[in-house]
């Protein structure tokens, strides 16, 4: 399991040639520059492979200097592959000075699957090599984050980072259909309403992260109407938002926290209807930012509620089987993890730090931890229940027995 949360983790970062020697990027707030205006625009760059600016309306024009010269091997192929994550990017247009100046190439979730150039769970672009340097740019419009990890690769590089990619999450979805599956068999075994609603967020989890990793929109290519995509895709993720929200407040509840952060923290939950609205009024940008500051108010809330439980106060003196079924240590340990993870991925993806390697699946990661964590949790307590079960069990099945003798005796006398 630690391995493959390891790939997950480093599953993207392939060794790829260093084709792409300049990166920079132009703001369009008003959405109507051309190609040229963009060319003539002042450029701000960009180090890495990420670009990000936040949940930003504008539209970025991102221009990518590729340099054959930098080739130092020779190639299988005079082709190079634009690989574009995460895939739920709305709208992304390429510009290539080799390309046929009437041809319209587009990816990203506004489009089928079905036509992308180069078919894989990411975005894609397929672009020769060429013989001396130029600017490809790139045309980003989207309701998402801003954040998007663009690499050059050869088809080889590509068709192995892909395979790696597609290794890693196999082995993320079979962890995550563990989780649930051991959540059915302990509910069908011993009914418990909380373990009821961990089984409903782990399917949730599922669909989340076929959304976020790309399975989706290739799944659906073909038999679900397009438009469809990106509602469906963020209702999917509005829904996981809310069901995690309850989830752990319903956990942490039996721990006594703090009455008014419970209720704040459940409050919460009262975005999702305004997030359909939202949707609906044809706004979906705006939902999308309110379900990130949702996840960074909730995440915060809930480890404030951990801190504020006061079962292990109120049972010092209580006999064995009636404390708390782990320590305050063990669940603020979890929540601290949870917490860290939840930061590291939302506050690039706001824009408010800069993205760095590593960090463009941390939201996945997030649902993989708290998965796990959530079952060991649940588990411990479905044991110790168990056993506080056996326990009342014993001693009932004991008073009878010394009831029954008591009965004897009488009799006897």
């Amino acid at each position: 399991m630690l391995l493959g949360l390891l790939l997950l983790v480093t599953v993207s970062l392939a060794q790829a040639h260093g084709f792409v020697t300049e990166r920079a990027w132009v703001e369009d707030p008003t959405g109507q520059m051309t190609l040229a205006e963009a060319q003539r625009a002042p450029e701000t760059p960009f180090a890495n492979k990420y670009f990000t600016r936040g949940f930003s309306q504008s539209i970025f024009w991102l221009r990518l200097h590729i340099d054959p010269a930098a080739i130092t091997k020779p190639l299988a192929s005079n082709r190079l592959i634009i690989r574009i994550r995460p895939p739920i990017q709305d709208q992304i247009q390429l510009f290539d000075p080799l390309a046929q100046s009437d041809q319209a190439r587009v990816t990203g979730d506004f489009f089928d699957w079905a036509h992308d150039e180069y078919r894989s769970l990411n975005l894609n672009f397929v672009i020769p090599v060429g013989q001396a340097p130029r600017d490809v740019w790139l045309r980003l419009q989207t309701n998402q984050s801003t954040m998007t990890f663009v690499e050059v690769m050869t088809e080889d590089e590509v068709r192995a980072a892909d395979r790696r990619q597609e290794l890693g999450t196999m082995l993320y979805f079979a962890v995550l259909l563990i989780c649930m599956g051991w959540g059915i068999l302990s509910y069908i075994n011993q009914p418990d309403r909380l373990v009821g609603i961990y089984i409903v967020r782990e399917v949730l989890a599922i669909a989340y992260a076929l959304v976020m990793l790309g399975y989706f929109r290739a799944f659906s290519s073909g038999w679900i109407p397009i438009s469809w995509l990106d509602p469906i895709s963020n209702n999917v993720v509005f829904i996981f938002v809310a069901c995690v929200i309850w989830f752990d407040s319903q956990l942490i509840r039996l721990f006594k926290p703090n009455p008014w952060l419970l209720r704040a923290t459940l409050s919460l939950i009262i975005s999702l209807p305004v997030e359909w609205v939202l949707q609906l009024l044809g706004k979906p940008h705006w939902a999308i930012v309110l379900t990130t500051y949702v996840v960074l108010s909730a995440i915060i809330l809930i480890f404030l509620m951990v801190l504020s439980t006061q079962a292990w106060r109120e049972t010092q003196h209580a006999k064995p089987d009636e404390k708390p079924i782990f320590s305050k240590a063990f669940l603020v340990s979890v929540y601290a993890i949870v917490v860290s993870v939840v930061l590291l991925n939302r506050l690039p993806i706001m824009g408010l730090v800069t993205a760095q390697e590593g960090i463009l699946y941390l939201n996945l990661l997030y649902a993989l931890l708290s998965s796990l964590c959530m079952m060991v949790l649940v588990q411990v307590r479905a044991h110790r229940l168990s056993k506080r079960q056996q326990a009342s069990q014993y001693r009932l099945e004991f008073a009878e027995q010394e009831a029954a003798q008591e009965r004897m005796r009488r009799v006897e006398q």
